[in-house]
């Protein structure tokens, strides 16, 4: 199992400090980016095997609180097109086995679209 958690400052300004990735074995992963492209930096890495991939995830209180409080996020769902896992596309709901990303509010974009926000391309 491994939990993610969001730190942030809670009440007036609600700034965000960093995003936490903590598996039951091997110690915390830290993102500070900004939210959405640490959040899109921590799915690639578990897609990708890099903190592993046979995890149980679990979000903290903190996540839906950050969220909803500031208001700038909806949720959109990667999901495999293919049973290798290897072509994915963004979906407005859930289905098995798929991943939960976060994207600014409004966003119409297609996965490629949102690799290339983050990724710099």
């Amino acid at each position: 199992m491994a939990v993610i958690s969001v730190d942030y400052n809670e009440g007036g300004d609600l700034k965000y400090k960093s995003l936490t990735f903590n598996p039951d074995t091997g110690p915390a992963i830290h993102f500070n980016r900004g939210f959405g492209k640490d959040w899109y930096d921590l799915i690639k890495k578990i897609l990708m095997g890099h903190v592993g991939k046979n995890y149980f995830i679990s979000y903290s209180s903190s996540v839906d609180h950050y969220v909803s409080d500031t208001g700038l996020y909806d949720s959109k769902w990667l999901t495999s097109q293919n049973n290798e896992g290897t072509l994915w596309d963004l979906q407005d709901t859930e289905e098995e086995g798929s991943y939960e990303l976060f994207v600014p509010v409004g966003w119409n974009g297609t996965w490629k679209d949102l690799k290339d926000k983050y990724d710099g391309k």
